[in-house]
């Protein structure tokens, strides 16, 4: 999935999966939610709660949080 950057909002910084499994959970809520919304009306629904979420997040944390699971991955991995 493409970064989705304009001048006030970048999203780069977020890991593919996590971007995809957060569109995902997000159009499922829209979908039941609003079951009887049209496909334009839940994407745009959809992107704006997105950038909400995004821009609510703490950004040194997420990717702090990203370094130590990687660090936990690999010392598995060296045990085995």
């Amino acid at each position: 999935m493409n970064s989705t950057t304009t001048e006030d909002f970048d999203d780069s910084w977020i890991d593919p999966t996590h971007k995809k499994e957060l569109l995902i959970t997000i159009k499922q809520i829209y979908n039941t939610s609003y079951t009887w919304a049209d496909d334009v009306l839940i994407k745009c629904l959809v992107k704006e709660h997105y950038k909400s979420v995004i821009k609510g997040m703490d950004k040194e944390k997420y990717l702090l949080e990203l370094d130590e699971k990687d660090d936990t991955e690999t010392m598995l991995d060296n045990m085995f």
